[in-house]
């Protein structure tokens, strides 16, 4: 028994004590239900017999008064059973408190008939007493140690009304009696026993559905977090953070047909990214995109649809504002850029054209606001090389690519 004891501290830790309570009630209710209507209909055999052989002497209504009280105790008892059954959940402490208390009042039950017994006939017989105790242990959720308790003070009375009995207890009734406690005692003992082993069964059993249950929702976290970080990379450039290709078609299919009044595009390319590759190299060209990046997101992000890195050296911003106001977002962009400083990088430049859909003809689409904002932007770049005609890249040949 003290193995059981350790093994059900052991797994009593962090288990929902209530969810525990639940179980055990639920694995006695079946049982419980039994006895009780067992015992019912025992009380309604008995309460029949009385009424038709009733006793000739003085105290026959009060032995019909107890079996009637009795039957009456045991249908509640069975109703609540029911009852709680249909709702178990919300209802499983009335079976908690109400089957200690049932237990106790049959043992004041038996108690009582004996007395009358005594009364009637000068001595007292412990059979009664014995039937209906031998019920409760096998049916009733109470704890082993006040059933054993109660049995105990049940037989110390017994054995105060047998000695005040008026005739001579015989030999017969104490051994009876003796017999009679030391089954009890011993019925008390393995009912703790099996309570124990049913506890810890039930901890194992919730236990191993707790774990399994974590380990679902540890499962389906996990599984939501690489679908969202396998979504959030499909979108997302991976030196720059912004979003990528796919993400901004992502963005125009979002904006839907018709497009937004106050539709525009934005669209900027680093300038001298091949020079600062081919001279510093890649390192410092990534910082240099990654300054461009930051300035971009920093200006635009707030209220864009999209902010995306096209690829190579150039970005798109997908926006509503219009022309007056990128206007100003723009030269705030160059500012910011001629102040940024880097360990490689100083003052990073872009070429920076937009169009906006309310100046373009009827009729025109994504595709043509992109278009002109492109054409802007080359625009740009052309007149940038001519300020620094050292950066024009050439091709093989020694032919100008602007």
């Amino acid at each position: 028994m003290e193995k059981l004891r350790t093994r059900l501290k052991s797994l009593t830790a962090g288990v929902d004590h209530d969810l525990l309570m639940k179980e055990i009630i639920r694995s006695t209710m079946l049982s419980s239900s039994v006895a009780v209507s067992f015992i019912a209909l025992a009380e309604l055999i008995f309460l029949i017999r009385n009424l038709i052989r009733p006793y000739s002497y003085q105290f026959r209504f009060w032995y019909i008064g107890c079996y009637a009280a009795l039957l009456a105790l045991s249908l509640a008892a069975l109703g609540i059973l029911l009852w709680a059954g249909k709702d178990f959940d919300h209802r499983y402490r009335a079976v908690h408190r109400s089957s200690g208390v049932y237990a106790a009042v049959i043992i004041a039950w038996g108690l009582l008939v004996t007395r009358l017994d005594m009364l009637r006939q000068g001595s007292a017989s412990p059979i009664l007493l014995i039937t209906i105790i031998l019920c409760i242990p096998a049916c009733m959720y109470l704890h082993p140690l006040y059933y054993f308790l109660i049995e105990t003070l049940a037989c110390g009375t017994m054995m105060l009304m047998l000695s005040q009995s008026a005739q001579a207890t015989s030999r017969a009734d104490v051994i009876n009696f003796l017999v009679y406690y030391v089954i009890q005692s011993v019925v008390s003992l393995v009912f703790m026993y099996t309570r124990l082993r049913g506890q810890v069964r039930n901890l194992e059993r919730i236990s191993a559905l707790e774990r399994e249950q974590q380990m679902a929702v540890q499962l389906a976290e996990l599984s939501r977090r690489s679908a969202e970080e396998a979504r959030t990379a499909s979108l997302t450039d991976s030196l720059t953070g912004l979003g990528n290709r796919r993400a901004m078609n992502q963005a125009i299919e979002e904006l839907g047909d018709p497009l937004p009044a106050d539709f525009s595009v934005v669209v900027m390319d680093v300038n001298a990214l091949k020079h600062t590759n081919d001279t510093l190299g890649h390192e410092a060209g990534d910082e240099l995109l990654l300054a461009a990046a930051g300035c971009v997101r920093q200006v635009f992000a707030v209220d864009a649809f999209s902010v995306s890195r096209m690829g190579g050296d150039e970005f798109i911003v997908l926006t509503g504002l219009s022309a007056q106001e990128l206007s100003g977002r723009i030269g705030r962009l160059r500012k910011l850029l001629e102040s940024w400083q880097g360990e490689r990088i100083r003052s990073p430049e872009l070429s920076v054209g937009f169009a906006a859909l309310g100046d373009m003809p009827e009729g025109s689409g994504v595709a043509e606001v992109i278009a002109a904002a492109d054409q802007a932007m080359y625009l740009d770049k052309a007149a940038w090389y001519r300020r620094h005609p050292d950066m024009v890249p050439r091709r093989r040949g020694g032919v100008n690519a602007c």
